[in-house]
């Protein structure tokens, strides 16, 4: 569209250069030999009417306008023929810098989808490593379970149909024993020691969830604290 505006403004140009009289730029020599020439007239044709005179000194204009145009022409041609070299060029630039473009553009989604691949590949390494410590750390022992259950379910005297996440601490601490708790195991074993003898290293909860509160069928209030396990370890 732009290289056919730019066509269509030439063209007006050159439209507007041909038909715009030129009278001003008549040769004032040839005027003057008209003028010196017309008393010598015979006084017969000078009887005539002057309305012939109008047509001859227009034809005679009009004649002297053609020698005019060739230059007119020439300086549209030139402003055509630049304007046409101009739009050569950039019609030769712009696919190459849509070129560019899309090069840039590939180059940009190339990156991004190796970003999100790298990430992706980071992110499942993360829960490859997180199933592993989770599956080695079924096998340590000590470790922290929980079960859904009613308030009730507690036996703590309360009457409600409130519900929570219990959490508690299970397995065994056999690494986490110390040879204090291997002698008192054995001198428990051969009963050299008496029956009040502290027990052995167990898996106990050495942090709790926050206090929780409910509302029993009574409407009352009440809180629980420390009522579920948060971190375990043996002890």
């Amino acid at each position: 569209m732009k290289l056919w505006d730019i066509l269509a403004t030439c063209l007006l140009l050159l439209s507007s250069v041909s038909t715009r009289p030129l009278f001003h730029k008549l040769q004032p020599s040839k005027r003057a030999v008209v003028r010196s020439e017309s008393p010598a007239l015979d006084p017969i044709i000078d009887s005539q009417p002057e309305t012939s005179n109008p047509k001859q000194a227009s034809m005679e204009e009009q004649y002297d306008l053609t020698g005019l145009y060739p230059e007119q022409f020439e300086d549209v041609m030139d402003f055509i023929e630049a304007t046409l070299g101009r739009l050569r060029r950039s019609s030769d630039v712009e696919p190459q810098m849509k070129r560019d473009r899309v090069r840039q553009k590939a180059a940009a989604n190339t990156e991004k989808s190796g970003g999100r691949g790298r990430g992706e590949r980071k992110r499942s390494r993360g829960r490859a490593r997180s199933r592993d410590d989770r599956v080695k750390g079924q096998g340590r022992g000590c470790l922290l379970k929980e079960i859904h259950l009613n308030v009730t379910d507690l036996d703590l005297g309360y009457r409600t149909k409130e519900e929570l996440i219990f959490r508690y601490c299970s397995g065994p601490c056999h690494d986490a024993e110390t040879n204090y708790d291997k002698i008192l195991n054995n001198l428990t074993h051969n009963k050299k020691l008496d029956k009040d003898t502290p027990s052995r290293t167990c898996c106990r909860p050495i942090a709790f969830d926050d206090d929780i509160s409910f509302l029993d069928d009574s409407l009352e209030y009440h809180t629980l604290k420390k009522h579920s396990a948060k971190k375990c370890a043996c002890v």
